[in-house]
């Protein structure tokens, strides 16, 4: 597997756990519990967006990568 690949793939699992992390905040009914799905939405929003900025910088060096 790639380079380009795994971090692909590690971007699509982050991005699938926000969503839960968000479904879960909307349904929790404590308060505690809502602010630590949210805490932990936000920790992976920006996990997210540091996958993507690599995944952008992949696709420049494509060919060393490889």
């Amino acid at each position: 597997m790639t380079v380009d690949a795994q971090v692909k793939n590690s971007y699509f699992t982050v991005k699938q756990a926000e969503a839960t992390m968000i479904q879960l905040g909307l349904k929790a009914d404590d308060n505690a519990a809502k602010h630590a799905f949210q805490s932990a939405e936000q920790l992976l929003s920006l996990v997210k967006n540091d996958l993507q900025d690599q995944l952008i910088f992949l696709a420049k060096e494509e060919t060393e990568y490889e």
